[in-house]
């Protein structure tokens, strides 16, 4: 989130949590950003990630899990959508995010039997369910809460979040591949590990859903 000249967020609370104490972190916007990743400069650059979105970072450093992240439908109120399998779903309208994949779905759109809709946004999601102009849309759940606690615009009472998700994913942090940061991985997922189990990283989390 960007607000004031400065940026912040859950992804950037949890970064700080996780490197060594002598580490300084800084956000850095870039229009693309996991290009970055790609350097082998002393700088080292950073992002939560899930594998499965980004399968060409293979070669990137990955973290041990930090959180878990579920993709789940939401739908108007006024015309709740629940699936028990997506076969369920055939026939419907899918908002989703320009160019982001949904492996879990993109068969379903691939043979026809879904219809996917792109916007830039997923405030723009939030407005074409309102606006009754998709059926459901795929949004991570994190997000959408977040967006819908913290907007004027909308009350969670005009959404219908599916129980069943459409997928869940573990989130790392992917650190670019310096021989120098590759020494202290060992570090950083050591205090993954003792962040988890104190419950700090559900503190953090606490702050955002």
């Amino acid at each position: 989130m960007a607000a004031g000249g400065s940026q912040a967020g859950v992804a950037v609370d949890l970064l700080k949590a996780v490197v060594p104490p002598d580490v300084t972190v800084e956000v850095e916007p870039d229009p693309a950003p996991r290009e970055l990743l790609r350097r082998t400069s002393e700088r080292i650059y950073a992002r939560l990630e899930a594998s499965e979105w980004c399968g060409s970072l293979d070669k990137g450093l990955w973290s041990e899990p930090v959180m878990a992240l579920n993709t789940r439908l939401y739908s108007s109120v006024n015309k709740p959508v629940e699936f028990e399998t997506l076969d369920d779903l055939n026939g419907l309208t899918v908002g989703c995010i320009k160019n982001y994949s949904y492996p879990a779905i993109q068969p379903y759109f691939d043979a026809g039997k879904m219809t996917r809709y792109d916007t830039n946004s997923v405030s723009l999601l939030l407005k074409m369910l309102t606006a009754g102009r998709v059926d459901c849309a795929v949004i991570d759940e994190a997000e959408a809460r977040w967006l819908i606690r913290t907007s004027p615009d909308w009350e969670s009472s005009n959404f219908h979040e599916a129980q069943r998700p459409v997928s869940t994913v573990q989130l790392r942090f992917v650190f670019s591949n310096v021989p120098a940061w590759e020494k202290r991985m060992s570090e950083v997922n050591t205090r993954i590990k003792l962040l988890r189990e104190n419950g700090w990283f559900d503190r953090i989390l606490s702050h955002y859903l």
